[in-house]
């Protein structure tokens, strides 16, 4: 008779006490809910670890130990809440393939059907869906294609539709209106099913967040901090805290801050309010006050390194936050550099336009020729995104500078934030 599942996972986080105690403490600050709902595992990327009996009855001891710690890992990273408007399905996947290589790195035996390509090696996934993201839009060029031409569209690996690993998009319109001739919801301009392109059983697809306030996400972040802090306590404690596993906690209690919340707060705190005297302020009756009709950024200079040195992961990462920036602090004017040794290309966006990045150059580094191009506009801010390999002004420049450096290269002056990679 197999023994029952419950009995598994219990004995399992009894077993991590003795040989991986960060993982042990966090299996006892978490809950563990059964059910067949899903096909193998998952988390609501809060407090609790889902699991599916049969799944977990299937696997031996030391993987239901990675899988345990795969579920754990999504919410000491707070993947949830960080999923922001990506595609669920892609981000689900990228995770996959940032958890498993980490966990792989730790020593432990990785499910042979989980998402673990070694290309994406020390990325994060952020990153990682940006890689697939392409990837993913290329296969369904390929595959409108061969629909325009007549032929047959190639179907996902596992011959499933998409939808949100959590069911939240399920049955739901694109964001534009428009389904893609199915009934599968598009995010992020792509169906989920069109990054399913890995393995099947429903891998990838583990995340199920549970939905909430943006004040119930601040304290739920909070407590998962606290808890990762008090599992590496506790490892440390018994000697069992290696240097991976110091990292992944430093990244947890210690996240970077994303540029474009420097960005929002210097534009909130610099940008001069706009005053509207055709319309008078109503709260004011015996004087004629005008209307605020909010902070606004001016003209943002954005300098992108091309050089051979920066990876594509890299630059397609920072044409995604480029793009969100440029949505969320609505500049007046978005004017884009490509520089290796020189200004490659230039593109300029106005208020309202979709920021898209057309990459050129490629060669050698050097930056000063991009800040010196930046002073010629006399931007409101300049965000420059760099792996810091590069010659430097001996002059800081006359405006406010954000770096976004990939390395931990030293930056002798501006905002300097450490981009994932």
């Amino acid at each position: 008779m197999a023994k029952p599942a419950r009995q598994i996972m219990v004995e399992t986080r009894a077993r991590a006490s003795v040989s991986h105690a960060f993982w042990a403490a966090l299996m006892y600050a978490m809950k563990l809910e059964e059910t067949d709902a899903i096909p193998t595992a998952a988390t609501d990327c809060a407090t609790v670890v889902l699991y599916n009996p049969k799944f977990i009855q299937s696997l031996d001891k030391d993987v239901t130990l990675f899988v345990y710690a795969h579920e754990l890992s999504h919410i000491a990273n707070l993947h949830g809440v960080r999923r922001g408007h990506r595609n669920p399905v892609g981000w689900n996947i990228a995770c996959d393939h940032a958890i498993n290589l980490f966990l792989r790195a730790c020593g432990l035996r990785v499910w042979d059907k989980a998402y673990q390509d070694a290309r994406f090696a020390g990325m994060s996934p952020e990153a990682i869906y940006e890689v697939l993201k392409q990837e993913a839009q290329e296969r369904q060029k390929k595959r409108d294609r061969q629909k325009a031409g007549g032929g047959q569209g190639q179907p996902s690996p596992d011959g499933q539709g998409g939808g949100g690993p959590d069911g939240d998009d399920a049955g739901q319109p694109a964001p534009d209106g428009q389904d893609g001739g199915s009934d599968e919801p598009i995010v992020d301009g792509l169906p989920g099913s069109a990054f399913e392109e890995g393995p099947p059983d429903g891998v990838g697809r583990d995340m199920q967040p549970a939905k909430m306030t943006p004040q119930q996400e601040r304290d739920m972040a909070e407590a998962v901090r606290g808890a990762v802090a008090r599992a590496a306590t506790v490892a440390r404690m018994a000697g069992r805290l290696p240097g991976e596993l110091e990292r992944f906690v430093n990244g947890v209690l210690n996240p970077p801050l994303p540029w474009f919340d420097i960005l929002r707060e210097f534009a909130i705190e610099l940008a001069q309010d706009t005053e509207d005297w055709s319309r008078p302020n109503r709260r004011f009756t015996d004087v004629i006050l005008p209307t605020v009709r909010g902070v606004r950024l001016g003209e943002m200079a954005v300098i992108v390194d091309t050089s051979g040195s920066c990876t594509s992961a890299e630059l397609a990462q920072a044409g995604h936050e480029i793009t969100v920036c440029a949505e969320q602090v609505r500049p007046s004017r978005v004017r884009v550099a490509y520089c290796d040794t020189r200004i490659a290309r230039e593109d300029v966006f106005e208020d309202g336009e979709e920021v898209t990045l057309k990459y050129a150059g490629g060669g050698g580094t050097d930056m000063r020729v991009a800040l010196a191009w930046a002073e010629r506009h006399d931007p409101c801010v300049v965000v420059l995104f760099t792996d810091g390999h590069t010659p430097w002004p001996q002059v800081e420049p006359p405006y406010p500078l954000i770096v976004c450096c990939t390395t931990d290269v030293a930056v002798p002056f501006g905002t300097v934030v450490r981009m994932r990679t």
